[in-house]
């Protein structure tokens, strides 16, 4: 994964470096007008990129060859996680788990995906049923990590039995979050002291 230029414009925008695939990740504490419509113009900038950049490839190639452009799209992942609920005309909308609901470019008759390049997934925290002092209830990593990012700026420790690698990452980089600025800069300096240590990927293989 990697940081993209396109990020001022929201949270965080990964890529997946096997496959290219993009994950657009937005936070949203408070609900607001036209959320989705906010989220579908976000999602153009990916794929604008795309175009742009296979554009200038076949242009810098015009001089040996005319290959017509190529239109088809690595597929991009808008992920909402959102403290509210959106509006729903029925509750079927949602998966079992009653927290996440899925949107895809769809045939309106009888729902033939025209098209897997885009991809809309909202995480509705405010459907989570559990309160701050009810970390014992999360049983699924699920719910541990709606709990997680919902409560993290209220905890002072990690729940029991909150384990794993996703929640090992989530709390040592809320952790990071929390440090001044001269802590920040202490930590890094011995990160990078500790990849100085590593030998190189050609004397590992």
């Amino acid at each position: 994964m990697f940081f993209s230029r396109f990020a001022r414009n929201f949270d965080l925008l990964c890529k997946d470096k096997e496959t290219g695939e993009q994950f657009l990740v937005e936070m949203q504490n408070e609900k607001e007008n036209s959320f989705q419509d906010r989220m579908l113009s976000y999602s153009t900038y990916p794929i604008r990129e795309q175009m742009e950049r296979r554009l200038a490839e076949l242009v810098d190639e015009k001089r040996q060859r005319t290959d017509r452009m190529n239109y088809t799209l690595t597929p991009v992942y808008v992920l909402s996680l959102v403290n509210f609920s959106l509006g729903h005309e029925s509750e079927d909308a949602l998966g079992n788990d009653g927290l996440i609901s899925r949107y895809s470019i769809r045939n309106d008759r009888n729902g033939e995906l025209m098209t897997d390049a885009l991809h809309f997934v909202y995480v509705e925290m405010g459907r989570f049923p559990y309160t701050k002092d009810e970390a014992e209830k999360c049983k699924t990593l699920l719910e541990k990590f709606i709990y997680s990012i919902k409560y993290i700026h209220r905890l002072t420790s990690r729940p029991k039995n909150f384990e794993g690698e996703l929640m090992d990452l989530l709390y040592t980089a809320s952790e990071k979050a929390k440090m001044t600025m001269t802590e920040l800069q202490n930590y890094d300096k011995i990160m990078y002291t500790e990849l100085d240590r590593k030998p190189p990927i050609n004397d590992v293989f």
